[in-house]
């Protein structure tokens, strides 16, 4: 058997699922950056621990810097875990006691954060900074106001500025790893995609300003919301840590030492958040098997929406039965347009934390 290598976002594992669910072409997988949790990662989980109960000879490996790994060791019906230790530096971690802000205060948030920016610049050692912003209008009014800011302080040197964020171009987004001028330093200020796709040498400070963004369906309007929300402990540590990926730094926390004992332990993964209709109909495709299990399954009320959109659209009839010859393809997902027209009809039901195939 002919075996390959090749390198997948996850959507498109999923579609490769499709037209092999035994994955024949593979011996090993490799799922990185498995906290992100995205909702195409969660399903391929599912997939994945239903193919190893066929396919004894397969490896999955799943990494990440900040998994909880009992979770996924007992998910994975009790896999080894194995950590491996980065080279990470000392960072010291300096909560804001005093600042009091929700996260909907953006006013305070960039207030509070170019402060602190001028701050380090004006007396801190030399060193770049990272700051974490919730999103790309919070980031522009950051950048403004420091530029604005840096006149009094012109003796502390040159200060670069770089925005981050995940709709920038490429090219722009590369301007991150311009080197600093040498009489002076550079501040990247950036939304969440920092926290851990990219390690920036140089940089010494993190300001964190302790908000991010989620998108959230309501259910009753069928409209994905982009909500400001507070970080998680996960995430909080792991924007201190990029302040020790090549040196020792310092991280600032702009909420309090209590506030962020108060922060949830890791954030809600986007299958319980965001629609499922688009993943269901993909595992009905795919064909998975009675012993399929979300880690975190939708609840009831989105499994109940996605069926009902699937009947609308003519995906699935009143019986849950996938009709390909109804289905409008370019609505649901460009994944399905390879069985456009098949003929097929495959009988299904849905259920809190499964799929079945009858």
């Amino acid at each position: 058997m002919n075996r390959s290598d090749s390198l997948q976002i996850d959507g498109v594992m999923l579609n490769y699922f499709i037209g092999d669910p035994n994955l024949s072409s593979y011996s090993v997988v490799m799922l990185d950056e498995a906290h992100e949790r995205s909702v195409n990662t969660d399903a391929l989980f599912g997939i994945l621990k239903c193919l190893l109960q066929r396919r004894l000879d397969l490896k999955v490996v799943v990494t990440s810097a900040t998994l909880d790994c009992e979770k996924f060791s007992q998910y994975f019906n009790d896999a080894p875990i194995l950590n491996v230790p980065g080279r990470v530096y000392p960072v010291e971690i300096i909560h804001s006691n005093n600042l009091r802000f929700g996260p909907t205060d953006t006013d305070q948030i960039v207030t509070a954060t170019v402060s602190k920016v001028l701050e380090i610049h004006s007396e801190g050692a030399p060193g770049d900074i990272l700051v974490f912003m919730p999103g790309q209008m919070e980031i522009d009014r950051v950048i403004e106001k420091i530029k604005d800011g840096i006149f009094a302080i012109r003796a502390a040197g040159q200060l670069d500025l770089y925005p981050c964020y995940a709709s920038m171009p490429w090219e722009t987004q590369q301007q991150i790893f311009n080197a600093a001028p040498i009489r002076g330093r550079k501040v990247v200020v950036a939304t969440n995609i920092a926290e851990t796709s990219v390690t920036i040498d140089g940089i010494v400070y993190v300001v964190d300003s302790g908000i991010g963004k989620v998108s959230t369906l309501n259910l009753n309007t069928g409209v994905v919301h982009l909500n400001t929300i507070r970080i998680t402990k996960a995430q909080a540590n792991q924007r201190s840590g990029r302040a020790g990926r090549t040196q020792p730094g310092k991280a600032y926390r702009l909420y309090s030492e209590a506030d962020y004992e108060g922060f949830e332990e890791s954030p809600t993964p986007e299958i319980q958040r965001l629609s499922v209709v688009d993943i269901a109909f993909k595992l009905l495709c795919i064909g998975i098997t009675p012993e399929f299990k979300f880690m975190d399954p939708p609840s009831e009320e989105m499994m109940r929406a996605a069926v009902r959109t699937l009947q609308d659209l003519g995906a699935i009839n009143e019986n849950q039965q996938i009709d390909f010859i109804g289905v409008a393809d370019e609505k649901i997902s460009n994944g399905t347009r390879a069985f456009k027209n098949s003929g097929h009809v495959i009988p299904v039901a849905l259920h809190r934390g499964s799929v079945k195939h009858c």
